[in-house]
């Protein structure tokens, strides 16, 4: 049934294609105008739709660039505001978008904006904080009316883009020609054992549509053990109600049940806005429970919990693992 879905979508999805690369084109021979910023930028983004990692990848990256003072400028998906904005104390995720305000969160130092228009989000950033030394732009490798410096492709170890196929029939948001325009590819959520036969395989793979210079990195994410809000670990093998508004949220359920008994699993689409009713209704149901969340979704959840119910919430952190940290971080910094 669903490869009988598949052919009668495909028609729609050369149409896309036809579409998307149309656009390209003018982009490519200038009839469309991209920005290429003063400053150095790099940009964090992938070729499908859903989780690839980007925002571990921002995380990452804000920590070996720590040196510098940084902006970051996000699309801030899911909010209910539009224009530009620069977060600060009084932002909520409401406003700016979960993403974005959890990691203004996990990095005060940082300067956080959000921006639909990546161009006008740059120079509104720089005007504000003038002295500003790196910016990154989440999720921009379709946004063409602004060229970073350097611009990082994340490729999903468990969905290529290279056997994938452009929306609906597949996830892709372009052809898989769009990866020419990577200066540097990662693959994420790659096994730890991934052997160097299959690295090399993948290499070649990602080649046929990038230049074959194209450095290609490997990494995984690694589960940090939930922890609530006064730092108390969740113990192993507890059992435990999920709560997750994740673009993969059986990804985030298969990370935690290898340690932990996984009683229920409540799931929301990604960047759902919590409500008290959905709160409590999952309380109601699960009242001596242990809640693990995201550390996206808790954000949301946070403001929403009384201090006692605070402590019943344990916070799923992820870190992204660079299988050549050492040759990553370099290359980063030769780059810029």
């Amino acid at each position: 049934m669903l490869q009988f879905l598949k052919y009668l979508l495909f028609p729609f999805s050369l149409l896309y294609k036809g579409i998307t690369s149309l656009r390209n084109l003018m982009f490519d021979f200038k009839i469309l105008p991209s920005f290429e910023p003063p400053l150095p930028t790099i940009g964090v983004g992938n070729l499908t739709v859903g989780g690839t990692g980007k925002t571990p990848v921002i995380d990452y990256l804000l920590s070996i660039l720590s040196s510098h003072k940084i902006g970051v400028i996000s699309r801030g998906y899911g909010r209910k505001t539009k224009g530009f904005i620069a977060i600060d104390a009084k932002s909520s995720p409401e406003n700016v978008g979960d993403e974005p305000f959890m990691l203004s969160k996990m990095n005060p130092r940082i300067n956080f904006f959000v921006s639909e228009n990546r161009v006008e989000g740059y120079k509104k950033a720089t005007d504000a904080v003038n002295d500003l030394e790196i910016i990154l732009f989440d999720d921009v490798f379709q946004h063409r009316y602004l060229k970073p410096k350097l611009n990082l492709l994340l490729c999903d170890y468990n969905r290529p883009f290279y056997e994938d196929y452009v929306l609906p029939t597949g996830l892709l948001r372009e052809s898989r020609s769009g990866a020419v325009r990577a200066d540097l590819v990662i693959v994420t959520k790659c096994p730890e054992t991934i052997s160097d036969s299959k690295k090399e395989k993948i290499i070649r793979k990602i080649a046929a549509y990038c230049s074959e210079q194209t450095p290609v990195f490997f990494a995984n994410f690694k589960s940090l053990n939930p922890n609530n809000s006064e730092n108390k670990l969740l113990k192993n093998g507890s059992k435990v109600v999920l709560i997750s508004a994740l673009a993969n949220n059986e990804g985030f359920r298969k990370g935690l049940e290898t340690d932990y008994e996984v009683v229920k699993h409540f799931e929301f689409k990604d960047h759902h806005h919590f409500r008290q009713t959905d709160i409590q209704h999952i309380m109601s149901e699960f009242p001596d429970a242990n809640f693990v969340c995201s550390e996206k979704d808790f954000v949301k959840i946070e403001p929403l919990l009384s201090r006692s119910e605070l402590l019943k919430f344990f916070i799923s952190r992820q870190k992204i693992v660079l299988f050549e940290e050492e040759s990553f971080k370099k290359l980063i910094l030769k780059l810029l």
